[in-house]
């Protein structure tokens, strides 16, 4: 893949606001955040040894509220629940406004892509039981649209006649559902040296479905078709022990 002659340059303009429930009922801030991205990238297109520069400018507006709440069932033990909307923007890489073309391969970068857009619910239950002890539970739920993979286009538009061309396209809506279950413990009341045990464990099960068009290279025809949200893991187990107490800070974590 070609890389950008410049780093692409991308700016940020956020305006944020913010307020509070609180009573007995559940509690929480209510966020408010608008951000303008704008973004500008020059790139290098190789064309069999030819080489062009390639340039791309774009600007964007997102507004992305939150309202978290949380409720205390006892001094110890916790309800939270939370509705948000998050953006994601492509990385470089995938916005790279450059091409490399080798006979009838070519590959590129999409500075066309939108950034990943995710409504959000999660909701779970915590109980602690000790200085930095805890175990929860939270479940969640993501609606997510504009999520980008990487595709063959080979056979359609421009590239018509190559055998393959490829470059990141943005899939249609998917969605997402989870349950993620943590638990850690400072074993504070054991005897010095002791004292400065440290383990936790976090298990992450998903389930995803996700849209794709893909190029058929012979009929040039987009098809559609089913699958799992791509870069994205059913089952992810994280582990991990360790020791701080006496001027010592260590941790072994595996995953």
């Amino acid at each position: 893949m070609t890389t950008p002659i410049a780093p692409p340059a991308t700016k940020t303009m956020p305006v944020f606001t913010e307020a509070t429930l609180d009573g007995k009922c559940p509690s929480g801030p209510i966020e408010s955040r608008w951000e303008r991205t704008r973004f500008d990238a020059t790139g290098t297109g190789d064309n069999d040894g030819t080489f062009e520069s390639v340039q791309a400018r774009k600007s964007y507006d997102d507004w992305l509220p939150a309202l978290h709440l949380r409720r205390d069932l006892d001094d110890d033990t916790s309800i939270r629940a939370a509705l948000t909307r998050s953006v994601v923007r492509p990385t470089f890489g995938q916005l790279a406004p450059g091409f490399q073309i080798d006979g009838d391969e070519v590959e590129f970068g999409n500075p066309e892509l939108k950034p990943l857009r995710s409504n959000n619910f999660d909701l779970g239950i915590e109980h602690r039981f000790g200085p930095a002890s805890v175990v929860s539970a939270y479940g969640f739920y993501k609606d997510i649209n504009n999520f980008a993979y990487r595709s063959n286009v080979a056979g359609s538009g421009l590239w018509a006649g190559f055998d393959e061309a490829v470059t990141f396209r943005n899939g249609d809506r998917s969605k997402l559902v989870g349950l993620e279950l943590a638990y850690t413990h400072a074993f504070k009341s054991l005897p010095a040296p002791w004292n400065g045990l440290l383990a936790s464990a976090n298990l992450t099960l998903t389930h995803s479905k996700a849209t794709i068009r893909e190029t058929d290279p012979d009929t040039g025809e987009v098809v559609s078709r089913r699958i799992s949200l791509p870069n994205q893991s059913d089952r992810v187990l994280n582990l991990a022990v360790g020791y701080e107490a006496h001027g010592w800070s260590i941790r072994l974590a595996a995953n």
